[in-house]
């Protein structure tokens, strides 16, 4: 996954009344990727040929 070609929004939170903020949200979805199921890079030009 190249990181710097994904983006997201500010979400709601279900459980407080308060919006989860976009680079939260998109810091963790990326590590959760990461951590489980794919190779995240910062840039196109970090993915190996």
């Amino acid at each position: 996954v190249v990181a710097g070609a994904t983006a997201t929004r500010s979400l709601p939170n279900p459980a407080a009344s308060s919006d989860v903020p976009a680079k939260q949200l998109q810091d963790a979805s990326l590590s959760a990727l990461a951590d489980m199921f794919a190779v995240v890079v910062s840039n196109a030009e970090s993915v190996p040929d």
